[in-house]
């Protein structure tokens, strides 16, 4: 199953898409489908989360609450969660280094254990640039001072992969239409809390 999802990012205001895998049963023919569910306006500043019901300026607010940076984020990637990995089972081990589209990337291989047996997990860590906020396994990129941007488990055993999570930056700057989502969304918040 492959999805993507979005996070757009201004100043210390995030909005990502929250997306649902729903179940679906016809007639005995059971099926699955990804769909939008909303979307999660986060001010790190104040730990703030705002559920929006579409990207655009006249959405509906559906809920607020405040979390901190060791949650979960229901639904969503708390990209600012360090903590060290739980389900690892082996030292982290440098494997070869490889390039894809120009970039080298460092890769380091280890094991974890998610109560299905022994996995094998590569990660690859992009050290040309630095994203002060978006780094898969947060705990890997600080420690080899390089950002985690593609994880690939195995299954137990094989060299078949299990999940493949990639994090690729799609532009460096927001369009006007977005800008307008950001500035729209943040006056309406700062309008409920006076």
């Amino acid at each position: 199953m492959t999805f993507d999802t979005r996070i757009w990012y201004k100043d210390s205001f995030f909005i990502q898409e929250i997306k649902k895998i729903v179940f679906i049963d016809t007639f005995g023919v059971k099926s699955r489908e990804i769909v939008l569910s909303h979307y999660l306006f986060h001010d790190l500043i104040t730990e703030d989360f705002y559920e929006f019901s579409s990207f655009t300026d006249t959405a509906t607010m559906l809920n607020s609450y405040k979390l901190n940076r060791k949650d979960d984020f229901p639904g969503a990637w708390n990209f600012m969660k360090l903590e060290k990995n739980k389900y690892a089972t082996s030292p982290v081990r440098a494997n070869s280094d490889t390039a894809i589209n120009k970039v080298v990337y460092k890769r380091m291989i280890f094991n974890q254990n998610f109560g299905k047996g022994e996995f094998s997990t590569e990660i690859y860590l992009r050290c040309d640039r630095n994203h002060p906020f978006f780094k898969l396994f947060r705990y890997y990129s600080e420690m080899f001072k390089c950002d985690c941007v593609k994880i690939i488990n195995y299954y137990p055993g094989t060299t078949t992969p299990s999940t493949t999570i990639e994090l690729e930056f799609q532009r460096d700057s927001l369009v006007d239409q977005e800008i307008n989502v950001f500035n729209t969304w943040t006056r309406r918040i700062l309008d409920e809390n006076r």
